[in-house]
């Protein structure tokens, strides 16, 4: 279930990605932070593989520190969300926030690709 922290993140898909803890907003100008968690945020609750971040972040030619790339993504990630924000669960990780935490409703944006676009 979410803890505490995870509880008070908020995640906009609309517009400029963007998250906000207890009620302020959080800078994350990282573009691969940002794609990982646009990804996570339209899974939401769901396990997203580590191979599908990679996939996501290098869809031709992935280095072969990807997958140490993505931790360390997603540990930088933890550090402006909260620890609890993201959990890891085999094989990748979970945003681990109320459904109603993300502002796009996942019936309205289906499952494509998130590459494009803000995020």
């Amino acid at each position: 279930m979410h803890g505490d922290g995870a509880s008070a993140v908020r995640v906009r898909l609309f517009g400029a990605l963007g998250a906000e803890t207890g009620g302020l907003a959080v800078e994350i100008t990282s573009v691969a932070q940002r794609r990982i968690l646009g990804r996570l945020a339209l899974g939401v609750a769901e396990v997203i593989s580590i191979d599908a971040l990679v996939d996501l972040l290098w869809p031709d030619d992935p280095p072969r520190t990807a997958v140490a790339s993505v931790q360390s993504q997603v540990y930088r990630l933890r550090l402006v969300l909260g620890a609890d924000a993201i959990r890891t669960t085999a094989p990748g990780y979970v945003l681990d926030v109320d459904r109603d935490a993300v502002d796009c409703p996942r019936v309205l944006l289906g499952r494509g690709n998130v590459t494009g676009g803000q995020l």
